[in-house]
């Protein structure tokens, strides 16, 4: 019998005796609790279904999600780590053995079992009493001790560590007076949200010279609205890493469609450190699915082995120069026809650039013109950055698009707008779920500069799109010439005629 099917059966069984939600819960930890020699009352149903199903380890954690998503989740902004991301953090946090290891919002104690295992000694804390219990019997099991304690992490001072791994609660209001004083960020305000008053704790958290791996809200370092957070941030660390991870990355352990970010720390004073950047697109399971459904992308085994990382142009080299000295944002113009050739997010090869215009009408969107390098200001680390030089129509587009003007090196400029260095190194100003960029972020970042390169670059790049589009044109007009052929519409010698043309063509 499969796992699933496992937690399926043990599942019915404990609601069919009378234990689910909260009662579930407490029955299922003493009964592991019992397993350690503890000397607790164990529920007869709760000790059949363990003896069923052996739910230690990665498995404990899937359990947990499957049986008690009313008891923690999202109102408490409690969302277990994934097995995968629990993987990269403690990989990234690059542990040795002897290594302190604090998690101060510990939750079931998945990273710190991990952490136990690469030879750390652990320790934990955790506000939820069950959570507590749970994260205390998952060390035990795995022969770490026991040191998790119950209570506030932002309530009381704690000694540092020399590592902080940590996945701490996401939008939780903080509205404690007494907890409040204890912070900057708390100062005159009611209520704070959760993330950033650990973003606050953080620095003590952490010895001099140790390092943190956490995971954050998107937000945090992309929001306007939140750069008060950011800055404290990089007063008391050196931002070593980042990975950026998936809109819907927590949906399947709680429900949660918002972004986070992996942020590697090294806290100050520490040896200068080059930040390097990644991005997820799957984490081994799909991000669109409220039920865990398993990959095989392997995208977070490549990043535990080293592959997958980008260094940020302005971080490595020193001939970058801004976008804005290479370019001018053209401000948004309505087209000067009803119908043209319109250019949309989902008309540009994300890989290349090339544009695919199709005939439309021009409500609704803005005038384009060939030379121009489009970036989408929607999404942008999707790389949707469209450029044609092959068009001599009207052209229009999305309201979505930033248009550039870079004279003689427009075709190099695409390409470089297109890089995963460029895209680490753009800053997204606001949403979450649809984030966005600006013109200002977007003149504002850096790209390296080839000189003479950059011309001789258009100039190949636009003869391979005027061959491509030349190509195109002839497979659409082959395409149409079989389309009236099978109509009735042409006989075989005009269809022979049409591929001869297309023949000349290719």
């Amino acid at each position: 019998m499969s796992l699933a099917a496992s937690l399926a059966r043990a599942e019915l069984r404990l609601a069919a005796g009378g234990l689910s939600g909260a009662r579930a819960f407490d029955a299922l930890v003493a009964g592991l609790q019992a397993r350690l020699g503890d000397d607790v009352a164990v529920h007869p149903l709760a000790a059949e279904v363990l003896a069923e199903v052996d739910l230690t380890g990665d498995l404990l954690d899937l359990a947990w999600e499957r049986f008690f998503p009313e008891v923690f989740k999202s109102s408490r902004g409690q969302f277990f780590t994934p097995p995968a991301l629990a993987r990269l953090v403690v990989a990234l946090a690059e542990i040795r053995p002897g290594d302190e290891v604090l998690d101060p919002t510990c939750g079931a104690g998945g990273l710190l079992r991990l952490a136990a295992a690469s030879g750390a000694r652990v320790r934990g804390v955790e506000l939820d009493r069950g959570l507590a219990a749970l994260a205390s019997v998952q060390l035990r099991l795995a022969g770490a001790g026991s040191a998790v304690e119950c209570g506030d992490w932002f309530a009381t001072d704690r000694p540092p560590a020399d590592v902080v791994i940590a996945n701490p609660p996401f939008s939780v209001a903080v509205t404690a007076p007494s907890v409040l004083a204890r912070y900057t960020l708390g100062a005159g305000r009611h209520r704070v949200a959760s993330e950033e008053l650990f973003v606050e704790s953080l620095a003590a958290a952490v010895a001099p010279g140790g390092r943190a791996v956490v995971i954050l809200p998107w937000s945090i370092l992309h929001n306007a609205r939140k750069r008060p957070v950011f800055e404290l941030l990089e007063r008391g660390f050196a931002l070593a890493a980042t990975v950026a991870l998936p809109e819907g990355v927590f949906r399947p352990f709680g429900g949660a469609a918002g972004r986070a970010v992996v942020l590697v720390l090294h806290r100050r004073p520490c040896a200068e450190v080059v930040r390097r950047f990644a991005q997820v697109h799957d984490p081994g399971y799909d991000v669109r699915s409220v039920h865990l459904r398993p990959t095989s992308s392997g995208e977070i085994d490549r990043l535990i082995a080293g592959a997958g990382w980008a260094v940020p142009t302005s971080s490595r080299v020193r001939d970058a120069v801004a976008v804005g000295e290479l370019a001018r944002v053209v401000p948004p113009a309505a087209p000067g026809a009803a119908h043209a050739q319109v250019v949309d997010l989902a008309d540009v090869d994300r890989q290349t650039g090339e544009a695919t215009p199709r005939p439309a009408t021009t409500a609704g969107r803005q005038a384009l013109a060939a030379g121009q390098v489009w970036v989408s200001r929607m999404r942008p680390e999707l790389g949707t950055v469209g450029y044609s030089v092959a068009f001599d129509e009207a052209l229009a587009g999305s309201p979505e698009w930033i248009a550039l003007e870079a004279s003689a090196s427009s075709g190099w400029l695409a390409a470089a707008l297109r890089t995963p260095t460029w895209r680490a190194s753009l800053p997204v100003t606001s949403g979450q779920t649809r984030p966005r960029t600006t013109p200002e972020a977007i003149l504002e970042s850096r790209v390296r500069t080839p000189g003479d390169l950059a011309l001789r670059w258009t100039l190949v790049t636009g003869r391979l799109l005027r061959s491509r589009a030349r190509l195109r044109r002839a497979m659409l007009q082959l395409q149409a010439a079989m389309d009236a052929y099978q109509a009735g519409e042409i006989e075989i010698d005009a269809l022979e005629a049409a591929l001869a043309a297309a023949e000349v063509e290719g």
